[in-house]
């Protein structure tokens, strides 16, 4: 007769935690990209905000003026932690303001690259065919 000796499993065996490991790999591969690409579309959605804030800057200073002003008379910032805003052209009846992406967070990497805005609050992207509604 033979004996057998049974020992508690006291551990993990190396297949299960192999199994484990692939598992958490396989969800992470799935979970950043979404996370990045939802932080990315937060950050065009902040540079948007700020660009509608500009232009109403632009109204209300055309109202007491005869023509639209530059960045600094309108009180806005040149830039944020994602993007740099400008005023690329105003006359007495257009202007156009428009945020650039910088490299600093990885904002460049967005698909709907500079965006801008004109005196009819029309909001537009310089990658229309990828992105044709920023």
């Amino acid at each position: 007769m033979l004996l057998t000796t049974s020992r508690p499993s006291s551990g993990f065996t190396l297949i299960e935690i192999l199994i484990t490991v692939i598992i958490v790999s396989i969800l992470a591969m799935i979970s950043v990209p979404s996370y990045q690409t939802s932080i990315t579309k937060g950050r065009r959605a902040e540079a948007k905000a700020t660009l509608m804030r500009l232009a109403q800057a632009e109204a209300k200073w055309r109202v007491n003026h005869t023509t639209y002003a530059d960045l600094t008379s309108i009180g806005g910032a040149s830039a944020n932690t994602d993007y740099i805003f400008a005023v690329t052209s105003n006359t007495a009846s257009v202007f156009t303001i428009t945020a650039t992406p910088t490299s600093t967070n990885g904002q460049d990497h967005d698909v709907c690259s500079t965006l801008s805005i004109t005196q009819d609050t029309t909001i537009s992207s310089s990658a229309i065919a990828k992105c044709p509604m920023p």
